[in-house]
């Protein structure tokens, strides 16, 4: 089954904002310096890319959605963008650095991803990341397929956007590509939704919709209905408040050989 996520560049910017504030504390991993070259893989509408910028380094944001490089590109003029597939981007020189928030989880080819970060780091240099762990949103994405299964949609079902690794599993394929794990860290992160009580649906339409691709509005409607119904009982907790279940590595390594 070959699907692709779509992106809403605007509406991620205003609705999950929070995204980037999360992410904003891994620059501190990263420890940027003045006229460092770093790439931001995964770039998205271009917050971090900003950040990163304004510490006096020389950024290559790269993205699979041009939608989300156009506002990058707005917020960040001084940076540089190319607009890439994750998995197997090029640059013309090694870089100092590579930096990702929340990207890494699209990407559901990390062995692939890790290459072509390993061929663009140069010896010595730094890897830096944040993405969904083991267990990321695990609720969400098993009433996901309860619903598509109890439908009959089995084969939509079986599919899944996302890749949720766990540490071990994360760090054996970085070290298979010369990088050595510094740090890393799991940590749980409820996550207070955007939208009060519409929250689920846009959750659903921004991050999930690859799951539905195929059926029609009115079965995703009522899919949706069934999916926010299940999800009550553990996310919702009154007042418009839906909570998403959050789990997220953090990844600090460094190229030691080629």
């Amino acid at each position: 089954m070959t699907k692709s996520m779509t992106w809403n560049a605007e509406q991620y910017d205003q609705s999950f904002a929070f995204v980037s504030q999360f992410g904003a504390t891994m620059l501190d991993w990263l420890d940027p310096k003045t006229g460092e070259v770093i790439i931001d893989l995964g770039c998205g509408s271009g917050d971090l890319t900003l950040q990163l910028v304004e510490k006096g380094a020389d950024v290559i944001g790269i993205d699979a959605s041009e939608d989300m490089l156009e506002l990058a590109r707005a917020k960040a003029p001084k940076a540089h963008f190319s607009h890439q597939d994750g998995h197997v981007f090029k640059v013309a020189q090694q870089v100092d650095a590579i930096f990702s928030n929340a990207a890494l989880h699209w990407m559901t080819k990390p062995e692939q991803v890790i290459a072509s970060i390993s061929q663009a780091l140069r010896t010595g240099g730094r890897f830096v990341a944040e993405f969904g762990g083991k267990g990321n949103i695990g609720p969400i994405a098993e009433s996901i397929k309860q619903a598509l299964q109890a439908h009959g949609h089995h084969e939509a079902a079986s599919y899944t956007p996302w890749y949720f690794p766990s540490i071990s599993e994360y760090s054996s394929l970085l070290e298979a590509q010369g990088l050595e794990v510094r740090q890393a860290q799991l940590i749980d992160r409820p996550t207070l939704l955007s939208g009060g009580d519409q929250a689920v649906e846009i959750w659903l339409n921004m991050f999930a919709s690859s799951c539905f691709q195929g059926l029609s509005a009115e079965e995703i409607q009522k899919l949706y209905a069934e999916i926010k119904e299940h999800l009550r009982p553990s996310m919702y907790k009154g007042g418009g408040q839906w909570v998403a279940h959050y789990r997220r590595i953090r990844v600090m390594a460094v190229k030691v050989q080629s």
